[in-house]
């Protein structure tokens, strides 16, 4: 990959990733404050931490390998590897997130077709 390519797509993905944080802040202030975000498009990967509300410690939550789809003018994202800090939430994340597609808000779309 030439030098050019490299520094564009990582602004790309700079750019991206404080945009997308800003959304997820505001998806979760009712419930958690956002402590540390990352996010990667090249590499499909997420990564964040909570401070949910009347807990002593935070969650860590990591994705992996993550795909948007886009289906009927909607889209979806379909998770295959998810793991958290707490391991109720992983046994809950395996029976309902893990290889599902999970409907994302529209009003979010531009940020799911700069991902894909």
């Amino acid at each position: 990959m030439s030098i050019l390519k490299n520094i564009v797509k990582k602004g790309k993905n700079a750019t991206l990733s404080i945009g997308l944080e800003s959304v997820f802040k505001n998806i979760v202030k009712e419930y958690a404050d956002l402590l540390y975000f990352k996010f990667d498009s090249s590499k499909s990967f997420l990564e964040f931490d909570l401070m949910l509300k009347d807990e002593l410690s935070s969650l860590k939550v990591r994705i992996e390998n993550f795909n948007i789809l886009k289906k009927n003018n909607h889209h979806y994202i379909i998770i295959p590897e998810l793991t958290t800090s707490r391991e109720w939430i992983n046994t809950i994340a395996k029976e309902y997130i893990v290889d599902k597609e999970i409907l994302l808000p529209d009003e979010y779309a531009t940020f799911y077709e700069m991902i894909t």
